[in-house]
């Protein structure tokens, strides 16, 4: 109990030590302040902190390659709209009227036609 009253007065305020009345002193002196943990309480202590930090860790390199893959994909959309438009600028080059025309007169060998007769009409 000595060795207790020691660690209790070491804790205990200086100002307030002659202050303090006998029976909120003997508070200092109680066995909560002088509880000794086991080694059982250690050894969960650390597997708790042990098991948390995991946690901790395995969250964390999940959303870091959740991170990387979304890098991956934005990287693969903007690909993917350059090559779109890409495709677009050749689908009009190609669709032109004026290349059509020489396409159908210098291959194909055909001649802009003379009137346009309206079969609907040709019917009536």
């Amino acid at each position: 109990m000595i060795v207790t009253k020691k660690i209790a007065s070491a804790f205990r305020p200086k100002s307030l030590s002659r202050k303090i009345p006998d029976s909120i002193s003997n508070v200092w002196n109680s066995e909560v302040f002088c509880y000794r943990a086991s080694f059982g309480t250690y050894l969960l202590s650390v597997a708790l902190v042990a098991a948390a930090l995991t946690f901790y860790v395995y969250f964390r390199v999940g959303s870091l390659r959740v991170g990387y893959q979304l890098t991956q994909a934005r990287q693969d959309q903007l690909q993917v709209v350059m090559e779109n438009r890409a495709l677009k600028t050749e689908i009009s080059m190609l669709s032109a009227p004026s290349r059509l025309r020489a396409i159908a007169a210098q291959q194909l060998q055909m001649v802009p036609a003379d009137r346009i007769v309206d079969l609907q009409e040709a019917r009536r």
